[in-house]
């Protein structure tokens, strides 16, 4: 019998006719595992916020698609659903300690007439089972690394949450995909709590068999779950993406570690890159912890990896292949070639008087300055009114596709040791700051931007490439395009403002708060939504920026990221005395000042975690 069907009533799940509340319609069955049945459904125009009993927070827009999490309630015993159910309030629990692009948003709990569900957004593009079926061979190489990237981040900041979970349930049916195809991880409900304040009361966990690490079993099982289970069955998928076999038949038995050798030996993964999964495999999780002690160590071990031009070697065993991984070192070449080019011509400079009335009416004026007791720690800054418009000239030159990341940067201060590493004594500074004694970034944030550097620094860093910081002329038609008329465009995209495209203050609120939209016709309004949110981070210190280059449709004309969100960025441009122009926006400001022709003018020698930078490169200077 198939588990769950719609039907013109609402649904049947195991031969049980299943009707959801007032405005509530299914369109289709997304999955359906042992336990639970998720469904498609849709909320009507004015009813959303009445469905909710557990809502995160209050208002969910309507005239949205949702999913459902339903127990399948006619596969327990009473005391059985019972723990499901207690499951599903600590799902929701879980989640509200969360918030993270590449983790599925739970909104709460919703009555069918089955029980309660969970209601959670809805991810239109299938589960990275659906698309491992369409590849038998396995995914392109590239792919798979992009999947497990953004898995990575996603585990880290579940390792990262007040609880300190573990999700002990990581497999291909776990891993959800957005309209735009951003892998997410979702199922916290058998994540299990290992923080000494937040005993865990449940002792039931749902590690899948053909996943799970060695140290779990069905006789024995965990007392208490941690991170390197995790990297476990993190890695499982990881050669599952690249071989393209289904791994649970073949490492469901005593012989599991033989099956994984013989997957490691595939001609589909590179030898080095086998090599540096391999110690994520390891039988012996006392082995598996010395090695990766963190899923952001696993992923540093696996970016540093030159896997396209690896030989191919003669394969010993599993310990033989840690061992080797154990000697190596590699490293990522820089040129010019990873560049973009910004061909030369004529572009539109500045901004017309027309957008600076608007911008005036907004409340924003010259040399409005923040001190490091207002919004901005650490900074004198004066928001400037954009460039008189001008029809500037550039000769042919070329920019960075995305800001140097923490991982760029550790690599030259490697090779300098007298630069100082990134830090400020700021709260807001907290989840940015560098350890000093071993010169490392903060787990997780390798592909984040490096900020808390000064100028001189950034400028120390392009010098050290054989490159340059951009002028703010350079900056600015790398972020609008050729434009050579009036019709200009507002943002590095065409159009109006998007969320989905930036890092800003909109996009924030929204996937941290579930606030659709903000205010952001007067300053006094981004000023207060500001300082909320300041003081809350003062307080809960938590990582805001996000992985370069995480937003789809953001790119300016030339294809480049980040150009507004995220972070702003250090300019070569003087503008007085001890002072550099600032281009860009960042995670705290609104699309006031996500516009292509914003500028600030910050002093040389602030460190802020709202700056960073990137290269440029030119034969000719201006």
């Amino acid at each position: 019998m198939v588990a769950a069907t719609v039907t013109n009533k609402g649904l049947s799940i195991d031969g049980e006719s299943i009707e959801l509340q007032e405005a509530m319609a299914p369109l289709r069955i997304i999955a359906s595992t042992d336990l639970f049945v998720i469904v498609h459904v849709r909320l009507d125009e004015g009813h959303a916020p009445s469905l909710l009993e557990s809502l995160v927070d209050e208002g969910l827009p309507a005239n949205r698609e949702y999913a459902i999490k339903i127990p399948r309630r006619a596969q327990f015993s009473t005391q059985l659903y019972d723990v499901v159910l207690r499951l599903l309030d600590r799902e929701v629990e879980n989640s509200e300690t969360i918030h993270h692009p590449n983790i599925v948003k739970v909104f709460g709990k919703s009555s069918t007439s089955g029980g309660p569900g969970l209601l959670m957004e809805y991810l239109p593009n299938g589960t990275l089972r659906d698309l491992l079926g369409t590849h038998s061979q396995g995914l392109l190489r590239p792919e798979a690394l992009r999947i497990f990237n953004e898995l990575c981040q996603a585990l880290i900041a579940v390792h990262q949450s007040p609880y300190n979970l573990v999700h002990c349930d990581i497999k291909p049916e776990n891993v959800f995909f957005s309209i735009d195809n951003k892998p997410k991880l979702g199922d916290l409900t058998s994540a299990r709590r290992t923080a000494t304040l937040y005993s865990d009361e449940l002792d039931i966990t749902g590690i899948s068999l053909d996943y799970g690490c060695p140290e779990y079993s069905l006789s024995k099982g965990m007392d208490v779950p941690e991170v390197a289970c995790d990297i476990f069955s993190l890695a499982l998928v990881l050669v599952e993406m690249l071989v393209g076999k289904n791994i649970r038949n073949l490492l469901r038995n005593e012989h599991k570690i033989e099956g994984i050798e013989a997957l490691l030996k595939s001609k589909e993964i590179p030898a080095k890159l086998a090599s540096v999964i391999a110690p994520a495999l390891l039988p012996d999780v006392r082995e598996r912890r010395d090695y990766y002690d963190s899923v952001g160590k696993f992923h540093q071990a696996i970016g540093e990896v030159d896997d396209q031009r690896s030989p191919r070697l003669t394969w010993p065993s599993l310990p033989s292949i840690v061992t080797r991984f154990r000697n190596e070192k590699a490293t990522k070449p820089i040129s010019v070639e990873n560049m973009v080019l910004i061909s030369e011509g004529n572009f539109l400079f500045g901004s017309t008087e027309k957008l600076l009335q608007i911008v005036r009416g907004w409340g924003y004026h010259n040399e409005k300055q923040y001190n490091e007791n207002d919004i901005f720690p650490n900074m004198a800054i004066y928001f400037d009114e954009d460039n008189a418009i001008d029809n500037a000239y550039l000769g042919d030159y070329y920019i960075d596709p995305a800001p140097v990341t923490n991982r760029d940067y550790k690599v030259f201060l490697d090779e300098n040791p007298d630069v100082k590493s990134p830090f400020l004594d700021h709260p807001l500074a907290i989840p940015y700051n560098w350890n000093i004694a071993e010169r490392t970034y903060p787990e997780g944030l390798a592909d984040h931007p490096v900020v808390c550097v000064t100028w001189a620094e950034a400028k120390r860093y392009a010098t050290w490439q054989g490159k340059k910081l951009p002028s703010e002329k350079e900056w600015e038609k790398a972020a609008r395009g050729p434009d050579i008329d009036d019709a200009v465009r507002i943002y590095p995209w065409e159009g109006k403002f998007n969320t989905e495209y930036c890092n800003s203050l909109e996009y924030v609120y929204w996937h941290h708060h579930h606030i659709d939209s903000l205010n952001v016709t007067q300053a006094s309004k981004v000023a207060q939504w500001q300082r909320e949110l300041c003081e809350f981070l003062d307080k809960n210190p938590m990582v805001m920026t996000l992985p370069v280059e995480s937003f789809r449709g953001g790119e300016s004309f030339y294809g480049v990221s980040d150009m507004v969100g995220n972070a702003m960025e250090w300019t070569n441009t003087p503008e007085f005395s001890g002072y550099r122009v600032v281009r860009g926006s960042c995670w705290l400001e609104s699309r006031v000042h996500a516009r292509v022709t914003s500028r600030k003018i910050v002093g040389a020698d602030i460190r802020s975690p709202f700056i960073g930078f990137r290269c440029a490169y030119s034969v000719k200077e201006e």
